[in-house]
């Protein structure tokens, strides 16, 4: 009996051992790449590749090597009574510089806010402003 169980043992062992070697020396290929899909971060229509729009928005290419880019924006808020004022933010600046092997440095300076608020009827502005990251 007890030899029955070793013997047993020893060919599920030598089992398992053929199928990890067998596994092991099947080599598995990623499908290759088609050569008619150009880059979308070369060529003639790279720069709009490259931009966006800054502090919404990332782009999926890097800015080339030893160039850079300035991107800025403006956003006005306005709550649905538009008697009540508006909120502005800009110049939501964002300065991108191509490093080498498709890498950027991003700096993103801090925005100014403008806020105008309408109190009652009076229409008197109060005025809130200041600087943000």
């Amino acid at each position: 009996m007890v030899g029955k169980r070793l013997i047993v043992r020893h060919a599920l062992r030598l089992c398992l051992t053929l199928l990890w070697l067998l596994v092991a020396w099947v080599q598995v290929y990623a499908q290759e790449q088609e050569t008619d899909v150009p880059d979308p971060c070369s060529g003639p229509w790279a720069l709009l590749a490259i931009l966006d729009r800054p502090t919404v928005s990332t782009s999926p290419c890097a800015t080339p090597r030893g160039q850079f880019l300035l991107e800025m924006g403006f956003q006005r808020a306005k709550p649905r009574d538009p008697a009540s004022g508006t909120m502005d933010t800009y110049p939501q600046a964002e300065v991108r510089i191509g490093l080498p092997v498709r890498n950027e440095f991003t700096l993103i300076p801090p925005s100014y806010n403008r806020q105008r608020t309408r109190s009652g009827s009076h229409s008197t502005t109060e005025e809130a402003s200041g600087y943000s990251a």
